[in-house]
C-alpha cells in the first residue's frame, strides 16, 4: 500500500500501478494525471482511494472509526488528453 501526501510531479514518463496495489491519497489537492507525455498503467485489482478509507488496506490514519471517507477527499485521476476526470470502479472518494 502507498500513501500520497504530496510532492513530486513527473511531467513525462510512465507511472505503473501494480496489480492489486492500494494507493491512498491524503488531501483534496492531491491526485494523479496522465497526458500525451505521461502514461499511467493501472494493473488489475488496483485501487485509488481516500486516506480515510479503512475498507481498503486497513486503518491507515490510525483513528479507528473517527473519520470516514467521502467524495472529494482527493483530487482524482485526470486525463489531459480528454480534459476529463477518469471514473472507474477502482477510483474511490475522489472529486468525481
Amino acid at each position: 500500500m502507498s500513501d500520497f501526501t504530496g510532492g513530486g510531479s513527473a511531467a513525462t514518463g510512465t507511472i505503473n500501478i501494480a496489480a492489486g496495489a492500494i494507493l491512498k491519497f491524503y488531501s483534496p489537492g492531491i491526485g494523479i494525471a496522465k497526458s500525451a507525455n505521461r502514461k499511467v498503467n493501472v494493473g488489475a485489482g488496483a485501487v485509488m482511494t481516500s486516506y480515510k478509507d479503512d475498507a481498503k488496506g486497513g486503518d491507515t490514519n490510525g483513528d479507528g472509526n473517527a473519520s470516514v471517507p467521502a467524495k472529494g477527499d482527493w483530487k482524482g485521476f485526470y486525463d489531459y488528453g480528454t480534459a476529463k476526470y477518469i471514473t472507474a470502479s477502482y477510483i474511490l472518494y475522489s472529486v468525481n
